[in-house]
């Protein structure tokens, strides 16, 4: 049985090998989102049995705390399934506190990386790119 993940700040879409997650553009980062965001990814993930991710975004947006960034490393990593997401969001630059939360996550076996293009994040993911 498929369940519907998508939100109308997100939509989430199986791709042959990869899961893809669309950002709304300007799409804020926050405590609040961020837990039913992770939620929905996690369980639509485990229903395609697909641990590979694509995220796509335009001018993100962040209002996260130290604490904030480390639940959100926690969350993502609490779902048993050992993501590698690959970050195509455009008009963001990394910076310390992505680095912590990517270092949460890594210290949890999740792989997490921000690129500068499209192609890059594919050829990391080692994913289809005829079905992208």
């Amino acid at each position: 049985m498929s369940h519907d993940y998508s939100s109308h700040e997100y939509t989430l879409e199986f791709r042959s090998d990869h899961v893809v997650v669309q950002l709304a553009p300007n799409f804020e980062l926050s405590p609040t989102i961020l837990p039913a965001h992770w939620a929905a990814v996690l369980a639509f993930c485990k229903e395609h049995h697909c641990s590979k991710v694509l995220s796509l975004a335009t001018n993100p947006r962040r209002t996260l705390k130290t604490i904030d960034a480390y639940d959100s490393g926690k969350a993502v990593a609490s779902g048993g399934i050992a993501l590698k997401v690959a970050c195509y969001w455009q008009g963001y630059e990394p910076d310390e506190l992505t680095r912590f939360f990517q270092t949460v996550a890594a210290n949890r076996g999740l792989e997490v990386e921000y690129f500068s293009s499209l192609s890059a994040a594919l050829t990391w993911l080692k994913v289809d790119t005829r079905a992208t």
